[in-house]
């Protein structure tokens, strides 16, 4: 047979059937998803309330998502979840999903085979290849664009995997229609015997899944209600090849651990192996049906062998099937385990064909004699051939000149697409590495930060204000700030799944050496390019302000913030130096400055804040307070008047017309201040008054007889200052 190559036009109509048999797997997912959405509403509890008031554009993105990753794990995807740098990743093909990809891919194939012959078998494999190949890059751009996102986080099912997996499956699946189309599935080096024997232990390992899916659907639906019985559905193939290890003396491995099934109960430890035993007593039967009394067969020793090998073969067949995985990772930590049927399956299956081979010989002919003809005649059906035919080469007419000029063409029309797509790859390639790389974002923030710019390093970094106040993050605070960053250098850039810690040293701040930046995937850019955004708000740290019981506003850096009194505040706040005041909303008060230093590498500080002293408008208003006070008591014209600090003791037993003059006003000494209400004052200077009046100085004995005194007296005050209602309130005691 001479070998021949398709043409372009040949090799493009062959992308259609796996794209197709895509569409078709992707039908089943929306299948299987929607009687999931439809078990778990039955599950719910339901509600008077409207459905249109409950509609999520998120969660119809989601649904939409949903099909392209189920079909992505069917056709070997793992699903991952990542967020930042954390990830976990799921291995568990949905195989009845698989199963319809792989019986769409071999029909139309087959079809479109008959439709068209190729000339040979070359011909028919760079076909296949060709739709395969089409098909894995599109199976894997559609499942990546229709990631499911949510708060930095992924779920997709696109991967390496997922690209070999769905080309391995379409390649294999085409090639097999083709051939099957031009002749006989079977391999021709294939002897009857193993044919008849890869076709009995197929029918009776899909038997054994045919009976435990329905029926784990149907306990699960008793047991645990319609949802779990339709992930049963989902999943049940591969829950079913895990019975099947079991059922035939396998085990379950996972996690260096095995299950038996006598290890699940004494129900599915008697269930499973007797549904094995049935089925192995049919699968004898019908081994010795369809090999009939030809002695001459059984004679031969080989005659002994196509079952043990044909069912050793199904057992690591099963094995690879019941295979699920399960890993994750944070930054430098990982692991995973895989849970499947013991490999040494093979081994015990093997012995299970023996035994089929000698109950057909032994026992199945008295067996078949009482089973009812309608089944007998259905075990008696084998493979449709035993033998393959000639294939016969479809004829060739060879291209006239024209046409070979235009075949010429069109190669080089292919090459020049292939050269533009090359270049076309490798520009987006460096404008991705360049632009759109995480050490550009990185980047743009240093620079916004070195450029005083806060507004555009908060929509850089976002920060979480339901943790801390982010209105000290603006150009106003942030550029009167001392000891900023004046320039950087990036010293490494590491890569942990979704997540890049870009390292640098940064000038002109305190603790500025190794500084550490996170960033995080932050969906597309301009379709092709990963973008990327600084997590956990980039520089930002908190700066803790406690804040007086009657303190309205803080002052940072002279912007004043409104706050609520008599708690700490946390703000956000960029590497630098601040002066923070939290008597900003008070006219009582002066902060005496001091800087809080916010390093470049901090959890969060507390803001340094001095006592404060009292404003001039305090000093004037207490002052203005005692000068009335002692003004009300030198109106007094007792010598020792109530309330009040000055006294004296006058001579004689009478007096008249006493007076008070204030001669020295006391001053109140602030020394004692702490910045905290009620404050306790004292006088540092003395007052002094002079006392004037008349005393009979007759002491009662003949006429009074009225003389004129002057007395001095200093006397000293106590004074209390405290703020009411912000308003403030001085009370005065004297010695």
């Amino acid at each position: 047979m001479v070998a021949t190559v398709p043409t372009a036009r040949a090799a493009l109509r062959a992308c259609v059937e796996p794209l197709l048999a895509y569409a078709f797997a992707l039908a089943a997912s929306v299948g299987l998803m929607l009687l999931v959405v439809a078990a778990i509403a039955a599950d719910s509890d339901g509600g008077d309330s409207d459905p249109a008031e409950d509609i999520d554009i998120k969660a119809i993105g989601t649904l939409v998502g949903i099909p392209f990753q189920l079909a992505g794990m069917a056709l070997g995807g793992s699903l991952r979840l990542g967020a930042g740098a954390f990830s976990v990743s799921l291995f568990a093909p949905p195989l009845l999903v698989t199963a319809v990809f792989v019986a769409a891919v071999f029909i139309l194939s087959q079809r479109a085979e008959r439709a068209t012959p190729s000339a040979s078998t070359p011909e028919r494999v760079i076909l296949a290849a060709a739709g395969a190949s089409a098909t894995a890059v599109a199976v894997a751009i559609a499942t990546r664009l229709l990631a499911m996102r949510s708060d930095g986080a992924s779920l997709h099912a696109a991967s390496v995997g997922l690209f070999l997996g769905a080309f391995a499956l379409a390649f294999g699946s085409a090639v097999a229609g083709r051939v099957a189309a031009q002749g006989s599935l079977w391999p021709r080096w294939l002897p009857p015997d193993g044919r008849r024997a890869l076709h009995l232990v197929t029918q009776h390992v899909l038997a054994y899944v045919a009976v435990v899916v329905p029926v784990a659907a149907v306990w699960l639906l008793i047991e645990s209600g319609p949802e779990a019985a339709l992930f049963a559905v989902v999943w049940g193939p591969t829950v079913a090849f895990w019975a099947f290890g079991l059922g035939h003396v396998g085990a379950v491995t996972a996690l260096g651990e095995q299950q038996f099934a006598w290890d699940l109960g004494w129900f599915l430890g008697v269930v499973l192996p007797l549904l094995a035993v049935v089925l192995t007593l049919a699968s004898a039967i019908a081994w010795h049906l369809r090999r009939g009394d030809d002695r001459e067969l059984l004679a031969m020793p080989a005659s002994w062998a196509s079952l043990p090998i044909a069912y050793g073969s199904a057992a690591l067949v099963v094995c690879l099937l019941s295979t699920v995985g399960l890993s994750g990772g944070f930054y430098d930590l990982g692991g995973g385990f895989t849970v499947h049927t013991a490999y040494w399956l093979i081994a015990v299956l093997a012995f299970w064909g023996a035994l089929v081979e000698v109950l057909s010989r032994f026992v199945a002919p008295a067996l078949a004699r009482v089973v009812p003809a309608m089944i007998a005649k259905r075990l008696a059906v084998g493979p449709a051939q035993l033998w393959s035919p000639d294939l016969i080469p479809a004829q060739r007419i060879p291209m006239s000149p024209p046409d070979r000029a235009r075949a010429t063409k069109a190669l080089i029309g292919v090459g020049v697409l292939a050269g533009l797509a090359l270049a076309g790859g490798i520009a987006l390639s460096v404008v991705g590495a360049t632009m759109y790389s995480p050490e550009a974002e990185a980047e743009d923030y240093l620079d916004a930060l070195v450029d005083a710019d806060a507004g555009a390093a908060l929509d850089l970094a976002p920060v979480d204000d339901d943790e801390a106040s982010s209105a000290l993050l603006t150009d106003q605070v942030y550029g009167a700030a001392d000891d900023r960053i004046t320039g950087y250098e990036i010293t490494d850039v590491e890569e942990f799944g979704d997540t890049v810690t870009v390292t640098v040293d940064l000038e002109g701040v305190e603790d500025g050496d190794d500084v550490e930046l996170t960033l995080v995937e932050d969906g597309n850019r301009g379709l092709f390019f990963h973008g990327w955004k600084v997590d956990e708000g980039g520089l930002a740290s908190e700066l803790t302000v406690s804040v007086p019981e009657d303190s309205t506003a803080v002052e940072v850096n002279g912007v004043s913030v409104p706050v609520v009194g008599g708690e700490d505040v946390d703000f956000w706040a960029l590497p630098g130096s601040y002066v923070v005041n939290p008597y900003g909303g008070s006219e009582w008060l002066e902060p005496v400055d001091a800087e809080t230093v916010v390093p470049a590498s901090s959890w969060g500080v507390y803001a340094e804040i001095d006592d404060p002293e009292p404003s001039a408008a305090l000093k004037t208003f207490v002052d203005d307070e005692v000068a009335r006070w002692v003004e009300g008591c030198m109106a007094a014209t007792e010598a020792d008047p109530a309330d009040c600090p000055q006294e004296i003791y006058p001579y004689g037993d009478e007096q008249r017309n006493l007076t008070w003059t204030l001669d020295t006003l006391p001053t109140v000494s602030w020394d004692g201040f702490y910045g905290t209400f009620p404050a306790g004052l004292s006088s540092d200077v003395d007052g002094e008054a002079t006392a004037t009046y008349e005393y009979d100085e007759s002491y009662g004995y003949g006429k009074p007889h009225w003389v004129e005194a002057t007395e001095d007296t200093t006397f000293y005050l106590n004074v209390t200052v405290d703020l009411i209602d912000g308003e403030p309130q001085v009370t005065i005691d004297s010695y």
